[in-house]
C-alpha cells in the first residue's frame, strides 16, 4: 500500500485554496445548478477520483523532483477545513460522485461509515415542487445528498394533474409554486454553497509566491 500523503503538511491550506480556485474556474469543471456538484472533467485515477499535480513542500528546493499527484477532493477538504484527514478516516462524498470536489459535499468519517453510504437513496424530493417527501437516509447527523428523483410523484402533483383528486380536503392543501426554479430545488436539497464553497465560486486567486508545479 502506498504511503499516505499528509495533504495539510505537503501543500498547506493557502496552496490548496489556490488550486481549488484555479480548477473550479479553469474550464475543466462542470457545476450543477441544482445539487451544486463540482464535477472535475480533467485527469482521474483508476478509481474515478479527480487528480491534479503539485510540488510537495518537502520537495521544494529540489528542482529535479517531479510534481506529485494529489486527489482533488482531499485538496478541497484541506482548503475548507484547514487540516488534514485523520489516519483512521476517509473523505466521504455525500453526493456519491467521485469526481465532485465541492467541500460542502465532503465529510471525514470512518471507513465503515463511508462504505455504508454506497447505494443510499437519500431524501426524496418532489421534482415538481421541490419539497421533501421522505428521508430514506439513515445516516446521522450528516445526511447524504441526492438529486430529486423524477419517478417520485407527490399528492400535489396528482392533484394538479387530476383536479377532482382530493377535492374534499382542497382547503387543507399547502400553497406551493407550480414549478420550482433550479435555485428553489437547490435550497430544498440543501446544496446551496456555504462557507469556503461560496467564497471560491466567486474567488480570485490568493497570492502565493511559493506556489509551483500545480
Amino acid at each position: 500500500m502506498p504511503e499516505r500523503i499528509d495533504y495539510a503538511a505537503e501543500l498547506g491550506q493557502l496552496l490548496c485554496r489556490n488550486l481549488i480556485t484555479r480548477h473550479l474556474h479553469g474550464g475543466r469543471t462542470q457545476v450543477d445548478p441544482v445539487i451544486s456538484y463540482w464535477l472535475f472533467t480533467g485527469s482521474r485515477n483508476s478509481d474515478g477520483y479527480g487528480q491534479i499535480t503539485a510540488k510537495k513542500n518537502s520537495d521544494r528546493g529540489f528542482p529535479n523532483r517531479r510534481p506529485t499527484a494529489f486527489l482533488l477532493h482531499i485538496v478541497s477538504f484541506v482548503a475548507d477545513r484547514g487540516h488534514g484527514v485523520p489516519n483512521d478516516q476517509q473523505v466521504s462524498h455525500l453526493c456519491d460522485r467521485r469526481n465532485c470536489f465541492n467541500p460542502n459535499h465532503l465529510l471525514a468519517e470512518s471507513v465503515q461509515a463511508n462504505n455504508s453510504r454506497k447505494g443510499c437513496p437519500g431524501p426524496l424530493f418532489c421534482p415538481d415542487h421541490g419539497h421533501k417527501i421522505a428521508s430514506l437516509c439513515k445516516h446521522a447527523p450528516t445526511k447524504c445528498i441526492r438529486p430529486p428523483n423524477p419517478d417520485v410523484i407527490c399528492c400535489l402533483s396528482i392533484k394538479h394533474s387530476h383536479p377532482d383528486f382530493g377535492r374534499a380536503t382542497e382547503s387543507l392543501a399547502p400553497s406551493t409554486p407550480d414549478r420550482p426554479t433550479p435555485r428553489h430545488v437547490s435550497e430544498q436539497v440543501g446544496a446551496a454553497p456555504t462557507g469556503l464553497a461560496a467564497a471560491i465560486e466567486q474567488a480570485t486567486e490568493i497570492p502565493d509566491s511559493e506556489e509551483e508545479g500545480w
